[in-house]
């Protein structure tokens, strides 16, 4: 009988409006929620490194280097570099030391066919930012996978192309296209196949697993003693001016570009924050509108409650009434927000990782349930308080 009072006086479109006001704001809350919790991760999680900036380190080049001056590194200056205070972690690129062939074929005219030389080089895997899922190599395989830095990809397509009059390459059709390699050197050749598995911003040469240089290099290379000429280094102190003075007094030159982490830092501080506080300012509407509801049905229902008093029913028994109009539209509200936050993290997160090189985790944090069921439980707690104040006034008049 009491549910049958409320349920009349129950306005649809009104309930309509505040639970969709709802579910956009939740849904923008978990989703804020869970990109904070999954970047924080990346940057302080399990790899050490990926809460660092890196810097490539190099010899300045002169007039004088065209005499034959010697541009690499000695063992002693490669040890005074990962002395510094400033440095967190060290490597040293390899390079091949035999001649690399690449060709693309034009498959048929599908995509522009062209020769070029190359040359490959390898460092720590903990250095590269981007995934190395694919990475393996053995000798068994002619297959190479390759990491193609993403500034040789806009030289060609908005350099090259476009003075050739060749068609532009996509990352997507580079990826899906072998690359035929000739591997010459100490009066041996070989043929091979590189596939390009993804794109770097923070190394700009062709990077191949170590495990594949050293065997190529025994098995190509001149012999001669392995000469070190870049170095990358790991700091947490990038702003430190003894970076700067110590780059300056040896002569040293280096990358000024932002790293990945400098991308998802920038990704976090600003939009993330701004969605958060727009699901915010939504969900707060949301609850005033659902607030006022309930003050809609309470007066409109004023005789009803009146006559139900009278009749023997206490506050308490009326309250439960209409709370669980609130309860059950809560529940339906929360179920599809949810849902909804599922579907648009699975599609930013594959946005983020194909567009972006960035991969979080796939699953859900459980500090984003928590908040999410305990920020549920303060809407309904807040709307039962209110409703039964509004009753206590309308049993009083």
């Amino acid at each position: 009988m009491i549910n049958k009072v409320f349920k009349n006086n129950n306005n649809k479109f009104s309930m309509f409006l505040a639970s969709l006001g709802s579910i956009i704001g939740l849904t923008l809350l978990f989703l804020s929620l869970q990109l904070y919790m999954d970047f924080r991760l990346l940057l302080s999680g399990e790899n050490e490194l990926m809460s660092s900036e890196f810097l490539i380190v190099k010899k300045e080049v002169s007039d004088l280097s065209i005499l034959g001056i010697n541009n690499s590194f000695s063992e002693k200056e490669i040890q005074e570099i990962a002395d510094q205070s400033f440095v967190k972690s060290l490597a040293v690129f390899k390079g091949c030391q035999y001649q690399v062939f690449a060709h693309l074929s034009s498959d048929g005219g599908k995509f522009p066919g062209f020769s070029t030389l190359a040359y490959f080089e390898s460092v720590p895997d903990e250095f590269i930012d981007v995934t190395t899922n694919n990475w393996a190599w053995d000798t068994n395989n002619i297959e190479i996978p390759v990491i193609l830095p993403n500034t040789y990809i806009d030289a060609y397509n908005f350099g090259i192309a476009l003075s050739m009059g060749t068609p532009q390459l996509s990352k997507k059709l580079l990826t899906s296209i072998p690359f035929k390699l000739t591997l010459q050197g100490n009066n041996k050749k070989g043929n091979y196949f590189a596939r390009v598995i993804s794109f770097s911003d923070r190394i700009n040469s062709i990077l191949v697993p170590e495990n594949f240089l050293n065997y190529t290099n025994k098995l190509y290379g001149n012999k001669e003693t392995t000469k070190h000429n870049k170095v990358i280094i790991a700091t947490n102190d990038l702003k430190n001016p003894a970076v700067s003075k110590f780059l300056e007094e040896h002569r040293y030159t280096t990358n000024s570009e932002k790293t990945r982490e400098n991308k998802i830092q920038s990704i976090l501080n600003n939009g993330v924050l701004y969605q958060f506080i727009i699901g915010l300012i939504i969900i707060t509407q949301s609850i005033i509108l659902f607030i006022f509801y309930a003050r809609i049905i309470i007066n409109k229902s004023d005789f009803e409650i009146k006559t139900l008093l009278m009749l023997g029913y206490n506050r308490k028994t009326i309250s439960v009434a209409i709370n669980k109009l609130f309860i059950r539209s809560y529940l339906i509200v929360f179920t599809l927000s949810f849902t909804l936050f599922i579907s648009a993290k699975s599609y930013f997160y594959f946005w983020l990782k194909n567009n972006k090189g960035i991969e979080l985790n796939s699953g859900i944090n459980v500090y984003t349930v928590l908040i999410a069921l305990l920020f549920i439980l303060s809407i309904i707690t807040i709307n039962k308080l209110n409703i039964n104040r509004r009753l206590k006034n309308a049993s009083a008049e």
